[in-house]
């Protein structure tokens, strides 16, 4: 992996993902991506426990890591959520 960084231009997220593909196996990637993509506010779990599963997920949706896309995919489902609850 060291051959890899001297010989590249790396970035924070290129190397997180190099150890995420080491470390965790694909199958275990596969699921977390699932759980991403499934991932909704609902009544059952406060704010705080969907931003923080939120984020951990998130590290394995490497298209979703920009902040842009990542707080409009956060805001869009929390403004869900709280559009309902207001009803």
């Amino acid at each position: 992996m060291r051959d890899r960084l001297v010989r590249y231009e790396y970035t924070c997220s290129k190397f997180l993902n190099e150890l995420r593909v080491k470390f965790y196996p694909v199958t275990i990637q596969q699921q977390k991506k699932k759980e991403f993509n499934e991932l909704k506010m609902t009544s059952s779990i406060i704010l705080m426990q969907y931003a923080s599963k939120f984020t951990k997920l998130s590290s394995f949706v490497p298209e979703f890591v920009a902040f842009e896309r990542k707080m409009r995919r956060f805001n869009e489902d929390l403004a869900f959520y709280i559009h309902n609850q207001a009803s």
